[in-house]
């Protein structure tokens, strides 16, 4: 497998020049697509020997910049959990290889196919000639693995999806070594719960041998919000910005507690270095799903304010000018992070639908709904937060609350309380004489409280659905926050951990097995349902099995137009989330209309679409063969379907109607005719 290569390759070259493998790797992979995309538009690429020549001089930059894998503690078992996890996800990821209609794994393979082709042009593959308006880094990334080992889309879509899922992991067992201060084992085993782990309803799905793997997803707000959590993500195998973005942050936030922990950096190089550093990421996230931006902001705001606090209340100088010196520039920093919000809440808002405050008709969810969903790392903070508060009758009224919060049906004020105890729990870290950087984690925890409380005080009207859903108000923010607040959940849990294995190692790891047992099982055994079973096609690792399955002939005709030179198809219009556009798209074709719904979104191209919906009507309904190739003339469409679909959605479609045309294709249902 290429991928594997390439990081062996890139792991050797940072044993031969003692840096550190991990940090070498992951970023000469991350970088070399946004440094090929200026070659790519003045007409270098995207051929292999370019990525390669790009990925050799990236990595020996960095192999020189000071990475040294002397450094405590060092990345060769992040680097090693990248290996083996990336193996791992992909041989499940193969276990599921069809693109069925659910989510969106037909749009996001549309993506890719197009990007492939063409990486550095954005055309939108189902609105054949318009400008595809969606966030494109990971798709170029999974471009230049197409290209560097020679992969057709489908490969490159489960090396894409399954390398997010390593690079998740993996980030996450460093952000456990380095934050938290634990052992490698310890590290892998709090990132494999908080990557694998369900929310509490996935817990009850698996004890309770309950087969809708859908469930766990949807429990906000009536279902109508997405609740998703990334074990949940990968195990449905959508390959979505907010999805192939999970590994992002995390790494952003390894890279800066790496760095704060190995570099001590004065007052004047810091202020010279984080607001470019931080600058830049923003606009990486913004690029790759900008969603995911004001949780960028919010993570380097506190970073730099908590810096900045920190110094200022632990500086070995008692001059007032000094600490004032820091404080103010800190405190810049921060607000020039802060400033990065507001392109970001405009970006994410829909044009037509400003945000609003939640009110009536939209119900706040209810503490019962966050428990459903984020009840483990509420339970523990619950548990544990109020302790960092100084007086007595604070703790003991903070308890007294999250009791009535839980108890009563009520909307989730309990994340009020909760942020007001992590902003103490914050600031007391921050005052403690020590050099730890668990303050970090507290600045995770506090911006993931408030990413989680957003929803719940603005309301994003979501055009997807109908009025009163709040499926983006939640689903983006909750995908972001999952890491944050378990993580930070564990950093509280870990010191009693150490308490109890000083006194009774064999009851912690007892403890540990049940716990994982419970928290991993919906993942493992939604993997056993996930399976995709029958008669294996003859090229099953494209995907085709359940199409053939449900269309007799449909794989045959995928397989004919994937002989072609990239161009437009015609099929009949369906529903969204549906087979809709499946023959064009599993082919590596442009679609002539997609989904109507998505991309009237993206494009708002309204006039054009509408257009194309008469257009593909007429087309079907119409007797007139001169009239069918007419339109297909004037609209540039090079082949057309007829096939089940097609069938299913105009009844009184009749082979003779296409006599003028050349039929190219025909196997049980299915014909392909052109003009």
């Amino acid at each position: 497998m290429i991928v594997l290569i390439v990081l062996l390759a890139l792991g050797g070259l940072a044993w031969w020049r003692r840096s550190d493998p991990y940090l070498l790797a992951v970023g000469t992979l991350l970088l070399t697509p946004l440094v090929a995309l200026p070659l790519g538009v003045i007409g270098i690429g995207p051929r292999p020997l370019v990525y390669a020549g790009i990925m050799l001089l990236l990595a020996w930059i960095l192999a020189r910049s000071g990475l040294s894998r002397d450094e405590v503690p060092s990345m060769r078992f992040e680097f090693l959990a990248l290996l083996v996890s990336f193996a791992f996800f992909l041989g499940l990821s193969s276990l599921w290889p069809d693109f069925i209609s659910i989510g969106e794994r037909l749009r996001d393979y549309a993506i890719l196919s197009s990007v492939i082709d063409l990486p550095y042009q954005a055309r939108e593959p189902w609105l054949s000639g318009s400008t595809l308006n969606y966030y494109l880094y990971w798709y170029r990334f999974g471009a230049m693995w197409a290209s560097l080992g020679a992969l057709d889309a489908a490969a490159t879509y489960h090396v894409l999806v399954s390398l997010t899922f390593a690079l998740f992991y993996s980030a996450l067992m460093g952000c456990a070594r380095v934050l938290l201060g634990l052992a490698p084992i310890s590290a892998a085993f709090i990132a494999g719960i908080i990557a694998l782990g369900s929310n509490f309803e996935g817990i009850r799905h698996f004890l309770t041998r309950d087969g809708n793997w859908w469930g766990p997803s949807r429990i906000i707000d009536g279902g109508y919000a997405i609740s998703e959590f990334p074990a949940w993500s990968f195990l449905l195998g959508d390959a979505h910005p907010h999805y192939l973005n999970l590994a992002l942050i995390p790494l952003f936030v390894l890279v800066v507690s790496t760095v704060a922990g190995r570099y001590r950096l004065s007052l004047p190089s810091a202020a010279a270095m984080v607001p470019p550093w931080f600058i830049a990421t923003s606009l990486w996230v913004y690029g790759a799903n900008a969603w995911e931006l004001p949780a960028w902001c919010a993570v380097g705001a506190l970073i730099c304010f908590g810096w900045g606090l920190r110094s200022w209340w632990q500086a070995e100088s008692t001059l007032p000018q000094l600490r004032l010196t820091t404080c103010a520039v800190s405190s810049a920093i921060a607000f020039l992070i802060v400033l990065l919000l507001w392109p970001a809440v405009s970006n994410i808002t829909p044009a037509d639908a400003p945000l609003t405050l939640v009110a009536d008709p939209v119900r706040p969810s209810l503490t019962f709904e966050f428990l459903r969903h984020w009840g483990v790392p509420f339970a523990l903070l619950t548990l544990i937060l109020p302790l960092h508060l100084k007086r007595v009758l604070s703790r003991i009224a903070a308890y007294t609350a999250s009791v009535l919060f839980v108890l009563l049906p009520m909307p989730g004020y309990l994340i009020g309380l909760l942020l007001v105890c992590a902003v103490a729990a914050f600031l007391y870290e921050l005052h403690t004489p020590s050099d730890d950087r668990l303050w970090i984690v507290h600045a995770l925890g506090v911006a993931g409280l408030t990413l989680v409380l957003f929803p719940e005080i603005c309301f994003i009207n979501d055009p997807y659905g109908g009025e009163t859903e709040r499926m983006n108000t939640i689903f983006k923010f909750y995908s972001t926050a999952w890491f944050m607040l378990n993580l930070y959940a564990c950093a509280l849990l870990v010191p009693y951990l150490r308490i109890v294995h000083e006194k009774s190692p064999v009851a912690l790891l007892a403890s540990s097995v049940v716990v994982a047992s419970l928290l991993c099982g919906f993942f493992f055994r939604t993997v056993q349902i996930r399976k995709i079973t029958g008669e294996p096609l003859e090229d099953t690792a494209r995907g085709l099995r359940s199409v053939e399955r449900e269309f007799p002939g449909a794989s045959s005709a995928i397989q004919f137009l994937d002989r072609f030179p990239r161009t437009v198809v015609l099929e009949a219009q369906g529903k969204p989330y549906s087979y809709t556009s499946f023959v064009a798209t599993l082919s590596n074709h442009d679609s002539y209309l997609g989904w109507a719904n998505h991309v009237n979104l993206l494009t708002r191209e309204l006039e054009k679409i509408a257009n194309r919906e008469t257009v593909t009507r007429t087309f079907y309904e119409s007797s007139d063969c001169d009239e069918k190739r007419r339109l297909l003339r004037r609209e540039g469409i090079a082949f057309v379907v007829v096939g089940e679909l097609e069938r299913r959605t105009y009844p009184q479609l009749r082979t003779e109607d296409f006599s003028c045309l050349t039929k190219s294709f025909e196997q049980g249902k299915y014909a392909i005719f052109t003009p």
